[in-house]
């Protein structure tokens, strides 16, 4: 890559990182938000690196002719539009791998949390409401024997699994597309999406945002499931119909949830959501730790650079546009 071409990154970076790319190109920084300086600063693009807050649609890359990757610090790609970025030849990268852990303990925090009551409790405290002999009733319940049912048994709901699994003894079901079991040094059974609702005490969902599975979860899934159990989503808010989760919840139907997302974010005060004690709401932490957010901020960067040194990146979410263009040499590494 030529000093001429230019790396735009719309993404806070560690300065060892920005040393990184400035090695490789000229780095133009834009803040997130500032829409006409990231349209100004396409039109002689050769690299991308954003957010998953950062929205890269199909107007902006027709405004960046000599655009050749999108390296986005996530794994989510709902902010970017794939079509047109393999219609152009350019390649897509994320951060897959290196966030499930912190994803899994976030998903057995707010499951926990559900579990022990955790809100209510420290709520009593503050209030000044604990009594001296036992906690504000009702009791919570423990997680030993119940059953958590993994909606994508993907890298992230493996981690889920064997977190749940191993670090709690909960038993294990999941449903995912293809029906193919991962090796686990635990057990787990395949069951249909249907059952998986029927039988679950939690019902965890970690499945990618796309035309099949936008509002796929919805009254017909919260009927399925008893009246004791619970629901967790760590994916996307757009996945589940949100007003039939608070319907659900408002008349007992299900007995609490978990949410790490929500369908807007941030959402209104006034969402019913917030103001339901058997619900906890978290602020989309799941993969916000320190040492997490370093790493996906160094697998975007390697993306990028890999790409600016005419190598196949080790994670590439289009690698159709591989067949199509002569720049890039080697394989890419298996995710």
């Amino acid at each position: 890559m030529s000093d001429r071409e230019e790396i735009v990154v719309v993404v806070p970076l560690p300065p060892d990182l920005v040393e990184i790319l400035g090695a490789v190109g000229r780095v133009v920084t834009v803040e997130e938000g500032d829409a006409p300086k990231l349209k100004g600063a396409m039109a002689t693009a050769s690299a991308l690196l954003v957010s998953g807050y950062v929205q890269v649609p199909a107007p902006l890359l027709a405004a960046a002719p000599s655009l050749k990757v999108i390296s986005t610090v996530s794994v989510g790609l709902d902010h970017i539009d794939i079509d047109a970025a393999t219609a152009r030849n350019i390649l897509v990268c994320n951060t897959p791998g290196v966030l499930d852990a912190a994803v899994a303990e976030c998903a057995m925090l707010i499951i926990l949390t559900l579990a022990r009551r955790g809100y209510a409790n420290m709520a009593a405290v503050r209030s000044g409401a604990w009594s001296r002999r036992d906690p504000m009733p009702p009791f919570g319940s423990d997680l030993r024997h119940k059953t958590l049912g993994i909606l994508g048994m993907g890298r992230t709901g493996s981690a889920v699994a064997r977190a749940a699994s191993l670090g709690f003894g909960m038993q294990i079901l999941y449903h995912n597309r293809s029906g193919k079991s991962p090796q686990t040094p635990f057990p787990m059974e395949y069951v249909d999406r249907a059952d998986l609702f029927r039988r679950s005490d939690y019902v965890s969902v970690h499945v990618d945002p796309n035309a099949e599975t936008i509002r796929s979860i919805g009254q017909a899934e919260f009927d399925l499931m008893k009246p004791s159990a619970y629901f967790v989503n760590l994916s996307r808010g757009a996945i589940v119909d949100e007003a039939a989760l608070i319907a659900a919840l408002l008349t007992g139907r299900i007995a609490g949830a978990a949410l790490d997302v929500m369908e807007i974010e941030p959402p209104s005060v006034s969402n019913p959501l917030l103001g339901l004690e058997n619900v906890v709401v978290t602020p989309h932490i799941g993969t916000a730790t320190f040492e997490t957010r370093r790493l996906m901020a160094e697998l975007a960067v390697r993306n990028l650079v890999d790409v600016c040194h005419g190598t196949a990146p080790a994670a590439i979410v289009n690698p159709q546009v591989l067949a199509k263009t002569e720049r890039l040499s080697g394989p890419a590494e298996a995710n």
